[in-house]
């Protein structure tokens, strides 16, 4: 029988050759490149590639803060409806923090930007971290100079201690107190005398964190709070500011010189006017150091008690630098009142200290409690913009016929038209949610304030888009 061979074949492990230079390379130890790590791009960059990276994530079409209100009066149905949009992905930044010392300066600018205290503990906190942050720098500053300086801060519960840079990257920032009870609907509702008074001492706190953040009222520091160092768009309610205004005069407070101050403005509603006569005229006036800057001023809805637009701009010292103006009036309200807000506002245009700076004025005019029933009963009031060629969309072209026949909108369409350049006044339509509206877009994360607040799907900048409608509201009444 013939023997099956077999052959066995053995596989040699193949040799690899390594220079000695790389082999000396490869026993070092790894020393970063800075010229290519993360931290050599320019600020701008970073910062942007930080923002993209804590943004959050919402489902495709999904729209942030939207909603219709059913009532133009009831707010609490308009801010329940639209939940404020979800902030900035706190994980992703606290882990971009923990990196490196650079990256922890840009997650800090990038999660502070925007700041909106709703609530009296938030508001402390944010205050007692800033201040604190601001005094560990003064102080060190202080103790290097030949001229040693005298620095005072609001005492505040205590916590743990802040990034010393907190709250210059500030570019927004809210301050909406919470509501109080007012004595005639807590007497009628049964709250207590001390529920009262615990009420009443929160608003004084919250008053407080916010003249502390402002540097205004006897809160303030002696030197300008590093809030004021980057703010841009100040949203905040008439009656912190106020409230402010009335303690700093009653203590006969200074201001410190704030340079530099926010630029944009926005308010609920008008500012009460001040109580010395002199105040505007002065550069001692409480508000006058919030002012100093100001260009943009909203107020979002008019007032519960017939006041003069001039009696805001009076209370802000004049705000001397103002060249954008939007205010607000309800339809069918006093005609009484219609006729003198509109003699003031065209006192405000024509002022000679005016000349040449105010160039825009925004004249909101607001539906009111009617308005709902009415648009049952006309429903093809909006008609169709395909028609027509018409840009608007059918709810504003309805909110347009409906306010057109009203008093106070022939009284504005007017002023609008005797009005000469290089001033604007544009006289549009709104809704009654501006308010809340305005408190929803400055919670979003984005790099500016989304001014346009007065309608619903409404977004971008007010100035361009109340020009761009006057022209054709002349357009469709010269028709």
């Amino acid at each position: 029988m013939r023997r099956r061979s077999s052959t066995v074949t053995k596989t040699r492990a193949r040799s690899v050759s390594v220079s000695v230079s790389t082999a000396l390379a490869l026993c070092r130890p790894w020393v970063p490149n800075k010229a290519a790590s993360l931290e050599s791009l320019p600020t701008e960059l970073l910062f942007h590639i930080v923002l993209l990276a804590a943004a959050p994530h919402t489902p495709t079409g999904r729209r942030l803060g939207s909603g219709a209100a059913d009532s133009d009066t009831d707010e609490s149905k308009i801010e329940s409806a639209a939940p404020p949009p979800p902030p900035l992905d706190r994980h992703t930044l606290r882990a971009l923090a923990l990196t490196s010392r650079a990256l922890a300066a840009v997650a800090h600018a990038v999660l502070y930007r925007a700041v909106s205290l709703h609530e009296l503990a938030p508001a402390e906190r944010f205050a007692r971290t800033v201040l604190a942050g601001a005094h560990r720098g003064l102080t060190l500053a202080a103790a290097s100079s030949s001229s040693p300086v005298a620095l005072t801060f609001p005492s505040f519960p205590p916590g743990p201690l802040p990034a010393p840079a907190l709250g210059k990257s500030t570019t927004r920032l809210v301050l909406a107190a919470p509501p109080a009870p007012s004595p005639p609907h807590a007497a009628s509702a049964g709250t207590s005398p001390a529920r009262l008074r615990a009420a009443h001492e929160r608003a004084q706190r919250f008053g407080a964190a916010a003249g502390a953040l402002l540097a205004l009222g006897p809160h303030a520091p002696s030197a300008p709070s590093p809030v004021l160092a980057a703010l841009r768009t100040l949203v905040v309610q008439a009656d912190v500011l106020a409230h402010l205004a009335r303690a700093a005069h009653a203590h006969a407070h200074a201001p410190p010189h704030v340079v530099p101050a926010p630029s944009e403005l926005i308010l609920d509603t008008c500012l009460p006017a001040p109580a010395a006569p002199d105040a505007p005229s002065t550069a001692d006036a409480p508000l006058a150091p919030l002012a100093a800057r100001l260009t943009h001023l909203v107020l979002a809805r008019p007032p519960q008690k017939w006041a003069r637009p001039s009696a805001s701009l009076a209370a802000l010292a004049g705000a001397p630098a103002l060249t954008h103006l939007a205010l607000a009036r309800r339809a069918h309200a006093n005609e009484d009142n219609d006729a003198e807000f509109a003699r003031d506002v065209a006192a405000i245009v024509s002022s000679p200290a005016r000349a040449g700076t105010l160039t825009c004025v925004v004249l909101v005019v607001q539906a009111d409690a009617a308005y709902p029933a009415w648009r049952d009963a006309h429903p093809g009031a909006g008609g169709d913009p395909a028609e027509d060629g018409d840009a608007r969309d059918p709810e504003t072209r309805a909110l347009e016929a409906y306010l057109s026949t009203t008093h106070i909108w022939a009284r504005l369409a007017a002023l609008a038209r005797d009005v000469a350049p290089p001033a604007a006044v544009c006289v549009v339509p709104g809704r009654g949610d501006a308010w809340p509206r305005a408190l929803r877009n400055a919670a979003r994360p984005g790099p500016r304030f989304d001014s346009a607040v007065f309608l619903e799907g409404q977004s971008g900048d007010l100035w361009e888009w109340a020009r761009t409608y006057e022209l054709g509201r002349r357009a469709r009444e010269a028709c």
